[in-house]
């Protein structure tokens, strides 16, 4: 770990040079790095996908394993999650993408390019889908089968998962799954790997015992590495431009074959190195001071003015949820009114 918060307060400081100094040049050697790290990183991932082949031992699925399909795996909609657990959609949506990938020879849709697309036409990644997104989607990257869902925290800490296969064409559905699980099942891939392999079969593939038992026993570090580029990619929606990159980066530590997290880390850190971070970080600085200097004439006025008296704590606090739709927050400050 603390390797990895080196390497975080190093991009920061290199980010804080950078506005500092001569811009193009940093920019130019953020580049040079990036390209460098993306290079190595690809090596490193044919290299790992290379020793998982020779390791498979055999067929995972029979036939031609759904040859033909392609689909789509939506982020599922999320009911009572708690902040902490913000990130399952996308942890869930990401694990059935690499197990259908993995145990099928069905053909999937990109993540970063299916939501490229939903940016494109203002169709919100959050779970809500409408009829006509389902359309639109399918229309655009011609699918004829798409999968979505939902996750809901239930009492006792157990959570329910809901998922669906439908027929675009048609709007036939093929295949459902519904299960609840513990919080642990959730985490560690169980109640996913469960729902893949009986979403497969009610498509029409089949899985060996080799595939079966690979499938039932998840490689821990696939599965680290899913939840570390899910928490990234959460925290990066958020604005936690640091928190991602750590994310990412234990993510490809986890799985070097993780060509997603490559990806966003490779996007990420040259962001960071170009000063887009530095920027929020000044113009947050700036807010406070134009907040603190407002507080502070009112309270001049209310003590030139008598007979009442601001008492004000200048320490902004966020209140409720931020949201990221309308790009607002509440904030709040502790004031007291005397006479």
């Amino acid at each position: 770990m603390k390797k990895y918060g080196f390497l975080v307060a190093f991009l920061v400081t290199a980010a804080l040079v950078c506005a500092g100094g001569n811009g193009e040049e940093a920019r130019k050697a953020g580049d040079s790095a990036s390209a460098e790290v993306a290079q190595e990183a690809q090596i490193s991932a044919r290299a790992a996908i290379g020793r998982m082949d020779a390791a498979l031992g055999g067929p995972l699925f029979e036939g031609d394993g759904g040859a033909g399909i392609r689909l789509a795996v939506l982020e599922p909609g999320a009911q009572g999650l708690a902040p902490e657990e913000t990130y399952l959609p996308v942890y869930v949506q990401g694990l059935l993408n690499n197990n259908f990938g993995k145990y099928s020879a069905i053909a999937l849709i990109d993540r970063q390019n299916l939501n490229r697309i939903l940016a494109e036409q203002n169709i919100a990644a959050n779970g809500r889908f409408s009829d006509n997104d389902y359309v639109t989607i399918g229309n655009l990257t011609n699918i004829q089968y798409i999968l979505v869902g939902t996750i809901q925290k239930i009492p006792n800490n157990q959570f329910s998962l809901q998922l669906v296969i439908t027929d675009l064409k048609s709007g036939e559905r093929k295949a459902a799954f519904m299960k609840n699980g513990s919080a642990l099942q959730v985490q560690d891939g169980t109640l996913i790997s469960e729902a893949t392999e009986e979403l497969l079969s009610l498509m029409g593939v089949r899985l060996t015992a080799a595939g079966k038992e690979q499938l039932a026993n998840n490689r821990s570090a696939m599965v680290k590495a899913e939840t570390g580029l899910a928490k990234g990619i959460t925290a990066q929606a958020g604005g936690a431009s640091v928190e991602a990159l750590l994310n990412y980066t234990q993510s490809v530590a986890f799985d070097p074959s993780q060509m997603e997290a490559l990806s966003r880390l490779n996007t990420l850190s040259t962001t960071i190195s170009g000063g887009t971070i530095v920027q929020q970080i000044l113009s947050d600085f700036e807010a406070r001071r134009s907040w603190l200097a407002a507080f502070k004439e009112t309270a001049a006025f209310f003590n030139d003015h008598p007979p009442f008296e601001i008492t004000f704590d200048p320490s902004l606090i966020q209140e409720g949820d931020t949201d990221y739709k309308h790009e607002t927050v509440n904030l709040a400050m502790r004031v007291a009114l005397d006479p």
